[in-house]
């Protein structure tokens, strides 16, 4: 949860929790700061193959499809 947090296109994560003790580590994760290797590691091994169309979703076709609107940092 820490790391998609840091994404800038994520607006709004979902929790999904049954337990009060998930949740609670979900929120936890709002304490957490990983390292800039930490979340290199975390974007390496978790990239999408860019193959259509990720290959075609890359600038300026991306900034078309959020309107060049960033979401500020908290």
């Amino acid at each position: 949860m820490a790391w998609i947090l840091t994404n800038p296109v994520v607006i709004s994560p979902v929790l999904g929790v049954r337990t009060l003790a998930q949740l609670q580590d979900n929120l936890g994760s709002l304490e957490v700061e990983l390292s800039k290797e930490q979340l290199a590691r975390l974007d390496a091994v978790s990239g999408v193959p860019k193959v259509f169309p990720m290959d075609i979703l890359k600038s300026p076709a991306q900034a078309m499809m959020f309107g060049n609107v960033k979401v500020s940092e908290r």
